[in-house]
């Protein structure tokens, strides 16, 4: 059974693997072209049509190889005169196959029981562009892009450290099966962090899992749960800073963004500009954060709950507006306001579709249109869409997608819990969600740590300390060297 997955001597049995294995010639992706070496020696280099540099291949690589000879020292032969890279020696039939798929050249030698595979991958790349989501002000202006090697450079850009190291797993089934590269940095990240998450990857035996987008959701702790797990960034400098402190990231090829593990709930609401702004600006930044993330969440619960159980707490002349807005809506408040946050969803869905250059204007103008439309035929009232408009705005605080939607379809539930009780309602909600968050964890970290637990490592979490008194990594992630830097001397300023 084993010669059955190892490469044999015989070099028309090593062809027909490949042949049988692409389906050619029907695939036409595929390239076999054969040759003879010194000595009338046949031989084939296999690779993949438009992932391949097939100019170096056929020009270079082909004329070279005529002239070596095959005999005991051929490999070493082969790497002193090859104008690309050489690998190591491949004897097991489906490295082989993975190595083509990721668009390097096979060599396959009469007489031979192992393949030599090439780096010749040639993929058709953007240039790396400025974020789309996680934008500053301040700092560096570079984002990932599609390419795996390009990605884990920009990187080592960040962080250079011969103590940073890069792991090449494989992630699918028997079908298909996809390159990921893990990254940390040895002597800082936990090696049993590192091990549960290269587990997770190894075990996953199922196909199609070309991106980090689809690999997230077979690696994250709760599927079903609101809560995301691990996190998604687009900027190299904040997953240099992630792995500064200990974490592990994930790169794929077709993803513009890492994946990075374990992550708390405070790990949402940082940001890159945070420590690139000055202290004071900095910490500012973080507070108007998290008091927009509060209003986004129960903005329109608490309206409902004020104008529906507790209308004495109005002052009387607000009271008066607010009986005069609603007099002809012929809708309860609470159906006014669920019925405008679904379309405000629908502008923000239809805002993403359309093309990128018109699509946000086009979605601004029917909402003002809309909205000056239903208010005037006395639809809706103009203070349910001013809660609405803020609390969808303040959503737009949040650095974090997968966090966003999660606020969005929480803020139903306490909309619906403030129809029901009113703030008694909201207050068990908010009571329910801080009960569940404490059993989520992330890689075995609790969720809001360092909160609760907490860690001596703490100052960093509602607002930060500067810079300079931030000596200890978090500790919550069971970092292996715990220090930065020197400790401060105490009531140091600078």
């Amino acid at each position: 059974m084993e010669l059955l997955k190892t490469f044999t001597a015989d070099y028309k049995q090593n062809i027909a693997f490949f042949s049988d294995s692409f389906s050619f010639p029907k695939n036409k992706d595929i390239n076999i072209k054969e040759f003879t070496m010194a000595g009338e020696k046949k031989a084939a280099l296999i690779y993949l049509h438009g992932m391949a540099n097939e100019q170096t291949i056929e020009k270079e690589l082909i004329n070279i190889l005529r002239n070596v000879p095959i005999d005991e020292n051929t490999t070493e032969k082969i790497a002193e005169v090859s104008p690309v890279t050489l690998k190591n020696e491949v004897r097991k039939k489906d490295s082989a196959l993975r190595f083509i798929l990721n668009g390097d050249a096979v060599l396959i030698m009469e007489g031979v029981d192992f393949v030599l595979p090439f780096t010749t991958k040639k993929f058709e790349i953007r240039a790396i562009e400025q974020p789309e989501i996680e934008k500053v002000t301040k700092g560096p202006k570079e984002s990932f892009i599609e390419s795996i090697d390009s990605n884990i450079s920009l990187i080592r850009k960040q962080l250079r450290s011969p103590q940073l190291i890069t792991e090449q797993l494989n992630v699918g089934g028997e079908t298909e099966q996809s390159p990921v590269s893990m990254i940390y940095i040895k002597g800082i990240a936990n090696d049993e962090l590192v091990e549960k998450v290269k587990n997770r990857i190894v075990e996953i035996s199922m196909d199609n899992i070309s991106n980090l987008s689809i690999l997230e959701q077979h690696i994250e702790e709760r599927s079903y749960s609101l809560i995301p797990t691990v996190m998604l960034t687009e900027r190299p400098d904040r997953a240099a800073s992630f792995l500064r402190e200990g974490h592990v990231v994930l790169l794929m090829d077709s993803s513009p963004d890492c994946l990075v593990m374990p992550v708390t709930f405070w790990s949402f609401f940082h940001t890159a500009e945070d420590y690139y702004q000055r202290w004071p600006f900095g910490n500012l930044l973080r507070i108007i954060r998290l008091f927009a993330f509060f209003a986004a969440l129960l903005a329109p619960a608490v309206f409902i709950a004020v104008t529906t159980y507790h209308i004495e707490s109005i002052p009387t002349d607000l009271l008066f507006t607010f009986i005069a807005t609603r007099e002809l809506v012929p809708f309860p408040s609470v159906f006014e306001l669920i019925l405008l946050e679904l379309t405000f969803d629908v502008f923000r869905e239809a805002g993403l579709r359309m093309p990128s250059k018109v699509g946000p204007v086009v979605a601004m103008l029917a909402a003002l249109i809309i909205s000056i439309a239903a208010i005037e035929s006395g639809l809706i009232s103009p203070i349910v869409i001013t809660v609405v408009g803020f609390s969808s705005l303040a959503s737009f605080t949040i650095p974090t997608n997968s966090f966003v939607y999660a606020v969005r379809i929480a803020r139903f539930g306490f909309i619906t819990l403030a129809a029901l009780m009113g703030f008694f309602g909201i207050a068990i909600g908010v009571q329910a969600c801080i009960a569940y968050l404490t059993t989520v964890k992330s890689f075995d970290v609790p969720f809001i740590s360092p909160m609760a637990p907490h860690y001596r490592s703490s100052k960093d979490l509602l607002t930060r300390p500067p810079l300079w008194k931030m000596w200890l990594r978090p500790l919550h992630v069971y970092p292996l060297n715990r220090v930065k830097g020197d400790k401060p001397e105490g009531g140091k300023n600078r």
